[in-house]
Order: structure tokens, then C-alpha cells, then sequence
């Protein structure tokens, strides 16, 4: 059996509109990397200052970790009928108010946000979590993670050459992608480590890939194995991504997309978001270093290089 991946997939709804505002034209905040791709940048919730907040665009809407809630008074607002949709089941959660929430120059008040256990989150990255930052709270707000600089950057830049369109009037970073001249919509996940595919959501002959190895996938609904399969014609606009491999899921009632674009500073320099033009940009590593073979075992040692962990969470 291969790695185990921690990754859930979220099917919510966004109760309320917000305001978001920059206080700064550009403005750069550090961050703390975990797990080779876990963005965590301190912020404020409420009253509450230093919060650990996970950037992560592939969350919408925002999560707040329920011991944090039950410390800020949160009340409930409404609950999904029929649960939090995860791979592999369901889980509880409700949804409440946020007074407020700041990170670098985003500021938002009365913030709509799902409520969560984010115990085994916390686990398996070695750190608080105290909430996760989605794209319903970071758009629109131009900004790019550098991994190599370790600070997330707001505001005006340019775009690298290799940026491709997002696709409009969706809820997330969705970009097209081609898996065998096949275009496959994946949304971009900082919160992810792999590429994700939707087994039922794909074409048959991208479902009739061959499996290489199978991977354990933890989340909120328990443990389930998803078989991990190796792309050998996969390009995102001018970027030759062959060779890569991806985990093959089955995601009920989702999504937007096909599956995700998962982001790890193992094969990433720098990834943007220019919301303004509608642009996805990355810069990738030297190909040697894009595809490392993956360490066995389970992701129990915070920091251990290869140990995938991510989390996959989608807006019905």
C-alpha cells in the first residue's frame, strides 16, 4: 500500500456575500511551509490575533475549526441536510458567522464560514489549525505564493510567461488542463499536495489508465484507498507535465471541475493568482525534481519529505 494522503472534499454553500478590502497596494507576509506545501500565515479571527491560518484556494467557503468557534461564540446558522460530503462519506458540520478575519491586507467582516473539526488536520501536519482560508475569502485580491521566499504576496505584479486562463463565473481557481488530448477542468489547491482526478466525473480511457500503486486517503469520514495512476501525456497550457501521477477518487455530487491541481513546493517555485486578468501563473522546478518517487509508509512524522497530506474541499 503506498503513502497515506489526508484530503476531504467539502460540499457547502456560501449562506452570505462579504466585503474584502486591501489596505496596501503590495504587501508581503511571511509564511511557515508544512508538509512541503501546507501554507500557514498568522492572522486574526475576531478578537483573536496570531491565529494559524491555512491559505489554502482549493477551500471555499473558509473553515474555522470548532474548539476556535466555541472560544469565539460562534452560533450555528444552518446545517447541509445531508451533511459535509467527503471521499468516502459524510461528516458533521454547520455553518456560523464570523465577526471578522484579517490576513495581510485582506480584511473581511461578517464572513460566512463552515465549521469543522480540524483535529486530524492538525495531526497530520504537525501544527494548529485554526481555520482555512478559501478563495470566497482571498478573491479578489491578486496574489502570489512564493515557496522559495517563503511569503505570500499581494497585490500588483506580472504574471509569468507559462499563465494560463481561469475560468470564469466559477467559484474556485479552475484551469484546463490536457490528460491524453483530453481537456480535463482541475481546480487549483495550495491545500493539496496531488493531483487529484474524479474517477466518475473522466472519460473512459483517462478511468482506464493504469494503476501504479494505491494510496490510503484519511479525512473526516475515516480511511478509504484510491488507486494512483501515472499520466503520461498531461500539459497545462505550455507547461509539459508528463509523467506525473494522480490519485483517482470518487467525489458524489460534485463539482465545477474534473478534479484538482494540487500545488507541493517539491515541484513548484512559485504559483500566482491575478484575479484581475484572470490568470493562473507557475513557475515549476527543473524537471528532475518535478516527480519524486513517494515515500512508503504512513504520514505520521510531521515534516517527512514525500509524505503527501492535503485537503480537497469544493462549494456545491
Amino acid at each position: 500500500m503506498g503513502n497515506k494522503t489526508l484530503s476531504w472534499c467539502i460540499a457547502s454553500l456560501l449562506l452570505l456575500s462579504t466585503t474584502a478590502g486591501a489596505k496596501h497596494k503590495v504587501q508581503k507576509i511571511p509564511f511557515k511551509l508544512y508538509r512541503e506545501h501546507l501554507v500557514v500565515a498568522s492572522g486574526r479571527l475576531g478578537h483573536l490575533e496570531n491565529r494559524n491560518l491555512l491559505i489554502d484556494t482549493g477551500a471555499n467557503p473558509t473553515v474555522v475549526d470548532e474548539a476556535l468557534a466555541h472560544e469565539l461564540g460562534l452560533k450555528p446558522l444552518a446545517r447541509p441536510p445531508h451533511g459535509m460530503t467527503v471521499v468516502g462519506g459524510v461528516a458533521d458540520t454547520y455553518y456560523a458567522l464570523l465577526e471578522s478575519l484579517d490576513i495581510g491586507p485582506v480584511h473581511h467582516e461578517a464572513l460566512v464560514v463552515a465549521v469543522a473539526n480540524l483535529s486530524l488536520m492538525q495531526a497530520g501536519a504537525g501544527v494548529r489549525i485554526d481555520a482555512i482560508v478559501g478563495l470566497d475569502a482571498l478573491a479578489p485580491n491578486n496574489f502570489q505564493i512564493d515557496y522559495d521566499a517563503r511569503k505570500v504576496i499581494f497585490g500588483s505584479f506580472r504574471s509569468p510567461i507559462s499563465a494560463v486562463p481561469l475560468l470564469k463565473g466559477t467559484s474556485f481557481g479552475i484551469i484546463e488542463t490536457m490528460i491524453d488530448s483530453t481537456a480535463v477542468n482541475l481546480a487549483v489547491d495550495t491545500g493539496s499536495s496531488e493531483f487529484v482526478l474524479f474517477r466518475n466525473r473522466l472519460p473512459d480511457k483517462i478511468n482506464s489508465l493504469g494503476s501504479t500503486a494505491t494510496a490510503e486517503v484519511s479525512n473526516l469520514a475515516g480511511d478509504v484507498l484510491a488507486p494512483e495512476v501515472r499520466l503520461p501525456n498531461f500539459k497545462v497550457g505550455d507547461e509539459d507535465l508528463s509523467g506525473s501521477t494522480a490519485l483517482l477518487t470518487t467525489v458524489p455530487n460534485c463539482c465545477e471541475f474534473q478534479g484538482i491541481f494540487g500545488i507541493s513546493a517539491l515541484r513548484f517555485k512559485r504559483v500566482t493568482f491575478d484575479f484581475q486578468r484572470g490568470l493562473f501563473g507557475m513557475e515549476l522546478l527543473s524537471q528532475d525534481r518535478l516527480w519524486p518517487e513517494p515515500v512508503a509508509g504512513a504520514c505520521t512524522e510531521p515534516g517527512r519529505p514525500g509524505c503527501r497530506l492535503g485537503l480537497l474541499q469544493t462549494k456545491r
